[in-house]
């Protein structure tokens, strides 16, 4: 049997609940070829690019069996049916692949990537957290009596990680220590769940300012994401760090104009601004915040446009220039600028 066909019979048996382990195990087999073959296609063989990808395409494809009705109208054993369903899973590694070369495929990615890794080892070994293989992959939860299940993506951690550390030449390093504390606060949030590597870094890459490039539009009336103009962190860098006691009024004025300084254009300022209140502050989804967009300045965004409008704000504001992640001031500080932004955009009831 062929492995095209083999992908195909395999999801009708997952949707029909069908599946046995080896069906499953199998599934992860094919995925995991077809992921390396397009990837040499491109001139590209990195085995952990193999695993992210893979892992990334099989957790859509799990979201799309909940939620799409494709896999309904595809459900009979048809030719066509069977080419529409081996197009459908390449256009996923297709835009997973997107995604992950963003953001996993910078150095200091991989940096984070290593941390993790040291940190679940720890926790591990201090019985804090415990690991199960399931399906070859490693998945972690907080060790208690919780009864647990795989995380399909669904609970968002909605916090803002700090884990840099501070640093002559750059913005700032990837931090152990935080990253440690971020892992640990992680699992214990989601302690119904199983956490794969790939997964927890989804998360830090999400809720955190660890992305190391940020984009911006050269054209403003242009929201294609393949025409963005890429700017290193150390353009970033035009202030020292504060010395002075801390000034919240000061704070936000910087806030505005690193913004207004970086993106160069009020309406991108103001779509950054309110992505990230309504995704931190009112808990919004990416489509959710996408169609917010579109009712209210009646502009058509993409879901990854509305991700990088979020790390892009991160980025540039470089929160650790200011204070530790555990600082008073920090929480402080974050809670007067989404005060300001609701007051700005009259978002308060959002």
């Amino acid at each position: 049997m062929d492995e095209k066909n083999l992908v195909h019979q395999i999801i009708r048996k997952i949707i029909s609940n069908n599946a046995a382990y080896n069906d499953i195990k199998e599934f992860d087999i094919q995925i995991t070829k077809m992921v390396s073959v397009w990837l040499r296609d491109k001139g590209i063989v990195d085995e952990e690019l193999i695993k992210d990808l893979k892992q990334q395409v099989i957790q859509s494809l799990y979201e799309s069996f909940n939620n799409n009705k494709f896999w309904n109208e595809k459900s009979a054993e048809t030719e066509d049916n069977n080419k529409m369903i081996v197009s459908y899973i390449y256009s996923i590694i297709k835009s997973s692949h997107r995604i992950l070369n963003k953001s996993i495929l910078t150095e200091e990615s991989k940096n984070l990537r290593t941390a993790v890794i040291n940190s679940l080892n720890t926790l591990v070994d201090e019985k804090k957290v415990i690991k199960i293989n399931k399906f070859d992959t490693d998945y972690f939860s907080i060790n208690n009596n919780v009864e647990k299940k795989l995380y399909d993506g669904y609970v968002e951690v909605r916090k803002l990680f700090i884990l840099r550390q501070n640093s002559s030449s750059l913005i700032g390093r990837v931090n152990g220590t935080e990253v440690n504390k971020a892992v640990y606060e992680i699992l214990e949030n989601l302690e119904n769940y199983y956490l794969s590597i790939s997964d927890i870094m989804d998360i830090l890459l999400n809720n955190s300012d660890i992305t190391s490039r940020i984009s911006v539009a050269l054209d403003s009336s242009d929201e294609n994401d393949e025409y963005d103009n890429i700017i290193s962190e150390e353009h970033l860098l035009i202030q020292d760090k504060k010395t002075e006691p801390f000034d919240y009024d000061a704070f936000l004025e910087n806030c505005n104009s690193r913004l207004k300084y970086f993106l160069q254009n009020e309406k991108k300022v103001e779509l950054h601004k309110i992505c990230f209140f309504l995704y931190y502050k009112s808990d919004f989804t990416y489509d959710e915040i996408r169609n917010y967009i579109m009712q209210h300045f009646n502009k058509k965004i993409s879901l990854q446009t509305v991700k990088n409008y979020i790390d892009n704000t991160i980025l540039i504001l470089d929160f650790q220039r200011y204070f530790d992640s555990d600082s008073k001031e920090f929480y402080n500080a974050i809670e007067y600028l989404m005060n300001s932004i609701a007051k700005e955009f009259n978002l308060t009831n959002e």
